[in-house]
């Protein structure tokens, strides 16, 4: 279950309270909050009926947080109640903070949502591709028609991509549709012309936008596919486009090989075991194999 729209209410809250802004109050028992938590307990004055609205709606968020890291509580009530204050207990000790029991706490807030929402977008892709397969249709190369499919790795991005490329000699033109794996995939569509096609490679014109220059190059022997993208410009706009998967600059980006991919599933199987560190023993125990991808495959062939 995603918690986004807690976004738009973070929003709201924000507009709602212009003009209010004070210094950060603290919660009863002294504990110093978060910048957000403490704007939405200004709404106590000014938006009276909305404030047990919002604050339900945000303590249903740190509890989902709390459940998805493997604290507990074990029922959502929308309250800070005694559940989750000790499930807070247990995730401030696990991870060296300020023991306060309080979810709002400044020192433990954004840490905790942090944390929750990198499981949440790691294990989502988890559970659709961990058997994700890379794929290479070159034999198409002298009639026309290639695809190919898999991981799209970029460098510095923990969390890859599903790409499809396809190239048609004809028109010459190759599509890459790319989407990342998050919360919901959205998609991103790139049309190359192509200059080169011979029996070595597919390479194509440079593509030029306001930010950055890309070539993609497809090569039949190595069966690899890889974009090249270079900055074309240093402005505000283009600094904050290079977060996204698909304009990462002045590097090469490619299609996963059948080793990136294992190494991927891999690692993002440590990652999500090292942020459940409240699972029992018995139960990791179990579930070591989704550590070793090959052993994973092999089970899965023997089931088959």
């Amino acid at each position: 279950m995603a918690i986004r729209p807690f976004v738009l209410l973070g929003l709201f809250v924000s507009i709602s309270l212009t003009g209010c802004e004070g210094g950060q109050p603290e919660s009863k028992n002294s504990v110093r909050l978060d910048s957000t938590i403490a704007n939405i307990e200004l709404l106590k004055d000014s938006a009276p009926q909305l404030y047990p609205v919002f604050k339900s709606m945000y303590t249903l968020e740190v509890q989902l947080s709390l459940s998805r890291l493997g604290f507990g509580p074990s029922k959502f009530s929308g309250e800070l109640d005694a559940a989750t204050r000790e499930a807070t207990r247990s995730y401030e000790q696990a991870r060296g903070l300020p023991i306060t029991g309080n979810p709002f706490a400044a020192t433990t807030y954004s840490r905790l949502n942090g944390e929750a929402a990198r499981v949440e977008r790691l294990g989502f892709q988890s559970r659709g591709a961990i058997l994700g397969k890379r794929f290479f249709l070159g034999a198409g190369w002298q009639g026309g028609y290639i695809k190919a499919e898999g991981p799209w790795v970029a460098p510095g991005v923990e969390n890859p991509a599903a790409a499809v490329i396809e190239c048609f000699r004809d028109r010459r033109e190759c599509t890459i549709a790319e989407a990342e794996y998050g919360i919901q995939l959205i998609p991103v569509t790139d049309r190359f012309q192509i200059q080169v096609w011979d029996d070595v490679e597919i390479r194509s014109r440079p593509v030029d936008d306001p930010c950055k220059r890309s070539v993609l190059r497809i090569l039949r022997v190595e069966q690899s596919v890889s974009i090249t993208r270079s900055a074309l410009s240093n402005a505000r706009l283009c600094s904050l486009s290079i977060q996204d998967t698909s304009v990462v600059y002045n590097h090469t980006s490619h299609l996963a090989t059948d080793e990136e991919s294992d190494s991927i599933d891999r690692q993002r199987s440590l990652i999500l075991f090292d942020s459940l560190i409240n699972v029992t023993s018995e139960l990791r125990s179990k579930l070591a194999i989704l550590r070793d991808t090959a052993a994973l495959r092999a089970a899965v062939r023997r089931s088959q």
